[in-house]
Order: C-alpha cells, then structure tokens, then sequence
C-alpha cells in the first residue's frame, strides 16, 4: 500500500550550517492558488498550523533546488539554463507530487500533534507546589495506547514551556534515567528556541512517568488509558477462596 502524505508537527524546521531554525512563515493562505496536490492538501490543513514558506516556493525557488539537482547528478547544460526547459521541468515537478497524491487515494495530509483548540477533550494532572499542570490529549493518530503531553498555567489554562523542568518514565520504584525529549527537541530545537507554549511530548498511555525540578521530589502521576468504545471494562472486586 503507498504511504501516506504527512506532516509531523506544526512547528517546520529547515536545515542551517550547525542546527536547525525555524522556518519562516509569511505567506498568506487565502490569497494563494494551489499549483499542485500537495500544495491543495496543505491548504485543507487546520489553519493554526503553522505552515513554512517552504511549502509554497517560488517558480524561482523551485528552479533554485531543481538546479542544484541537476548540477548534482551531472546534467547541467546549455538547454537546461533556457526558459523553456526550466518551464517544463517545473511542470513535471508538480506532476510529480501529483502522482504521489493519486497513488495514495487522497488529497488531504494527516496532521497529528496537534495542540488541543478550544472545547477539545483533555485531562489535567495539577503539580503540587506549583502553578502549572500537566494536560493530556489524544494526538490525532487514533492509536488508544498514544497521547500528547504539555505544561499549562493552572490559572489560564494556558499551554507553556517546561524550562528547566524534565520529564521522565518511572515506575513503581521511582524515576528512571532516562529523560523524554520534546518533538521539537528531536526536531533540532533547543529548548530556548521553542516558542512559548508550542513544547509537547509524545507518550504511552497506561505507564508511569516522573516531573523533576529544582528543589523539589521527583512528581510521579500514571498516564491514564482510554477504554475502547464498546468494550467491556473491568471492575474490581474481591477473590474467593476455593472451598
């Protein structure tokens, strides 16, 4: 079966000389015209998500990378510099995304990841001794045992950064060493480079997870799991000895 088009966050990223950056993300949806089926799929996303300029290059830009392509696998010629060519090799450019999108049998992307928007079902873990909670949602991937972690202001309610605080998987005997990065960690972000309120974790519902900060004991709260709709749900009880 082919794959499906994705896109994995909202915050893009795009490749520097020593880390990754921020794409910027200045160019208007409404007033732009879909040349290709990415391009239409893109638009069809959510319109909080924060889409690079990248995904709607330039007929110049596009000749920009095509060039550097050619010049790659040694195919850069007299005729290749003409007007004419660079028109119809970004026409197959486009064609290109097109059969893609064709092949998977869809023209809309799947979005996971996202921040929940206003009346979204979340559950919140409150931190002791603190101003923030832990909010849970389900991630768009429809995968019962999977849900986004982020920080919020009690108050506001409010998504934050976590700073200097970490998340760990724990269990029953306490935290483990073992430190969970943020998508946009294993993006390339530092954590000074993730806008406000955009930091979340990818985690397992049914296991047991660690807050730490400083001056402070380790917090542990379990991630609680979803009972699948129609499903029978166990309720507890008491055993009785054999007779």
């Amino acid at each position: 079966m082919p794959k499906e088009p994705h896109l994995h966050n909202s915050l893009p990223v795009i490749p520097s000389m020593s880390h990754l950056i921020p794409a910027p993300c200045t160019r208007p949806r409404s007033s732009y015209t879909p040349r290709n089926m990415f391009e239409v799929a893109a638009l069809r996303t959510p319109s909080s998500l924060k889409l690079p300029d990248n995904f709607f290059p330039t007929d110049a830009e596009i000749d920009i990378e095509l060039d550097a392509i050619d010049a790659m696998l040694g195919k850069q010629t007299e005729r290749s510099r003409s007007k004419a060519y660079k028109a119809l090799r970004r026409e197959r450019y486009h064609q290109r995304w097109n059969d893609l999108f064709q092949k998977a049998g869809r023209d809309t992307m799947v979005v996971w990841g996202l921040k929940p928007h206003t009346g979204d079902k979340v559950e919140i873990i409150p931190v002791p001794n603190s101003t923030l909670s832990i909010r849970l949602w389900d991630n768009g991937l429809d995968v019962p045992g999977e849900c986004c972690l982020d920080f919020i202001s009690s108050r506001t309610k409010r998504a934050v950064n976590s700073e200097s605080w970490q998340l760990l998987a724990a269990n029953k005997f306490g935290a483990l060493p073992f430190p969970l990065r943020s998508r946009e960690e294993v993006a390339g972000y530092t954590k000074n480079m993730i806008p406000l309120g955009e930091e979340r974790f990818d985690i397992k519902r049914g296991c047991c997870y660690a807050i730490r900060r400083p001056g402070f004991p380790d917090f542990l709260f379990d991630a609680p799991v979803k009972p699948t709709p129609g499903a029978a749900q166990p309720i507890e009880s008491r055993a009785v000895g054999n007779a």
